[in-house]
């Protein structure tokens, strides 16, 4: 057993180590040195910790304090793990004064989304009906509508006009509309224009208007729609999905961070993914191998339920939360049931990692409840090992092949290498199991990888 207590009392000066109110003592039992200069603890086993504290209720600080002229003069020097600063919530938080700056690792190349914009969905094909008047809805900042042919022959100078319904549409908003494709390129036929009409809340009117004298020939066209060119979306990020579109995403009144929220039907989600069409993003096109050293994190805050539900965050290959499609991969998973891979015990958080098409599953023993904040960080060492924490509590990584996971607790084992040069992607996803629409809010994503 090991045990160090150092107690420190007012102004301590020099080597000053008796008095009425300045004093300095020590009880050390155990592998521990303590000399002049340098105070040494020996660690045999994993919890074996140095704690060096101050006790007590009052307005009292513990200080760290140096005259030393160098670029060094305070250093903390850890070559094996990470560094945690715990401030608990209240009066001061953490608060970092620096007179001349203060930077990041210049060895590493970082990424933050906090999603102070929402993301949109990719522009999709949305089909139109029975004809040319036939009413098109779709909830989307970009929409592209391909058209019916059917009473597209408009007569001349008339024009044919059907109802946009998009809940994005407000009363005063910009709509823009312009015809981006014909199914025919003959320049010598008559080619219907485009115009917005009768903006509302909810809906806009596109009129198909002939400006010749002659009738139109039947063709089908392609209009692209934009609601709102100036309040851009989130250039980094996209939703795809099933049966989504921009209204599956908001901002959180209740815990700050984008709300997501899935549609209504059985096997529902909604993923948030970096954008990958152009313009390009740096989420999407820097490489994030398993060779680079990547750092990723996620701050996620459960729904109101998390029955029928599942969720998933971490580095992948494909978008969706089942295990068995990706060949290699690092993220956690939550799922009511097995709808997305067998688990062990469907109420708790799984971490997932494969390599080469073996999945390795560990159950975290986390049960995953109602309205509750999970901070979920992978980190990829230069050996192409994992380290998970949750919470910012470490667990340890199964190197077991077992149907559906193997039970760990907080620990040290990391996993098995990964393959090298395999380039994951960063997602989170939420799906539904039930007619009932699911939850998820995200404050935050991060990653990082060496800068080589």
């Amino acid at each position: 057993m090991f045990c160090i207590v150092i107690l420190i009392m007012s102004h301590v000066e020099g080597s000053q180590k008796t008095g009425s109110r300045n004093v300095f003592s020590k009880v050390i039992v155990g592998s521990t040195s303590l000399t002049d200069d340098t105070l040494t603890k020996v660690s045999t086993e994993d919890g074996d910790n140095l704690t060096v504290g101050l006790t007590g209720d009052f307005d009292s600080s513990l200080v760290l304090s140096s005259e030393g002229t160098g670029s060094d003069a305070v250093k903390i020097d850890v070559p094996n793990g990470g560094t945690k600063f715990v401030a608990n919530s209240g009066v001061g938080g953490l608060t970092i004064q620096n007179k001349t700056h203060l930077s990041r690792s210049s060895g590493r190349y970082y990424l933050e989304e906090f999603f102070a914009q929402l993301p949109a969905a990719i522009p999709t094909l949305v089909g139109q009906g029975t004809n040319l008047a036939t009413s098109v809805s779709y909830n989307s900042r970009y929409t592209v509508i391909l058209t019916n042919k059917e009473g597209s022959d408009v007569n001349g100078t008339e024009y044919v006009t059907f109802t946009f319904n998009n809940e994005l549409i407000r009363l005063y908003s910009i709509v823009l509309a312009s015809i981006q494709y014909n199914d025919d390129d003959d320049d010598n036929d008559i080619i219907l224009r485009v115009q917005i009409r009768n903006i509302s809340n909810g809906s806009c009117q596109i009129r198909m208007i002939n400006p010749s004298a002659a009738a139109a020939v039947k063709r089908q066209y392609r209009i692209a729609i934009i609601v709102d060119p100036h309040v851009p979306a989130n250039p980094n990020m996209v939703l795809t999905g099933s049966n989504y579109n921009d209204l599956s995403v908001s901002y959180s009144t209740d815990s700050g961070g984008m709300l997501v929220s899935t549609g209504d039907t059985v096997a529902n989600h909604v993923i948030v993914g970096p954008r990958n069409i152009d313009p390009p993003t740096a989420w999407f096109n820097i490489l994030w191998g398993t060779e680079n050293q990547v750092n990723w994190e996620s701050t996620l805050r459960t729904g109101t339920s998390v029955d029928d539900t599942a969720f998933w965050a971490g580095l992948k290959l494909e978008e969706v939360g089942t295990y068995a499609t990706d060949d290699n991969q690092a993220y956690f998973l939550y799922a009511s049931n097995d709808d997305l891979g067998v688990l062990t015990t469907n109420t708790n958080l799984h971490f997932i990692y494969s390599i080469e098409g073996v999945d390795y599953i560990s159950d975290l023993g986390i049960a995953i409840t109602a309205d509750t904040t999970y901070r979920l960080h992978v980190a990829i060492d230069s050996t192409r090992t994992i380290t998970v924490w949750v919470n910012d509590i470490q667990y340890s990584l199964t190197s077991t092949v077992t149907t559906g996971g193997v039970v760990v607790t907080t620990g040290s084992t990391r996993s098995v290498p990964l393959a090298n040069d395999i380039n994951l992607i960063p997602y989170i996803g939420v799906r539904t199991s039930t007619n009932v629409v699911k939850t998820l809010i995200i404050g935050s994503e991060k990653i990082s990888r060496v800068f080589e």
